[in-house]
């Protein structure tokens, strides 16, 4: 057998190999960008939601997984981490922080010219504060009708 006979045989039975290494690295890139991407879009459209919905606290639990290799966004995450455990929180301290986290999040997607005001200005209907405002009103009401009431839960003799 020749050199080239060799070579081309050599040629013949490692392109398909390469070429499905290439394809599961790329596919492994990308999944792991979608994973970072979908992190980021859930902080980003529950961020100023009230009450914090349990997504919103489910991603930021995810963050040192899904960006253990950004020591800028784990470094961020883990100021708003320490934010939340001060006493008293200081809520405009957090907001400073999230808002880092954010930025951090974004710069590492790609997102360059997004400014963290862009973060900092969000829609949230009226119709979403005056529901919340008569749930708030109604649990009142409801547990002061408890609190009021006698023979409650009781059979009466």
């Amino acid at each position: 057998m020749t050199t080239t006979e060799t070579l081309t045989l050599f040629a013949i039975l490692l392109s398909p190999v390469i070429a499905v290494t290439i394809t599961l690295l790329h596919a492994d890139i990308k999944e792991k960008r979608r994973q970072k991407m979908n992190l980021f879009l859930t902080l980003i459209a529950t961020r100023q939601t009230f009450p914090i919905p349990t997504k919103f606290v489910d991603s930021l639990n995810m963050i040192d997984v899904v960006f253990y290799n950004n020591k800028k966004v784990i470094d961020s995450w883990k100021a708003v981490f320490a934010s939340l455990h001060t006493d008293p929180m200081q809520v405009s301290v957090y907001n400073r922080k999230l808002l880092d986290l954010l930025d951090a999040m974004a710069k590492s997607l790609g997102y360059n010219n997004i400014k963290q005001t862009d973060f900092d200005s969000f829609y949230s209907p009226n119709l979403y504060l005056d529901q919340r405002l008569f749930q708030e009103t109604l649990n009142q009401e409801i547990l002061r009708v408890y609190k009021n009431s006698e023979n409650l839960g009781q059979s009466r003799k």
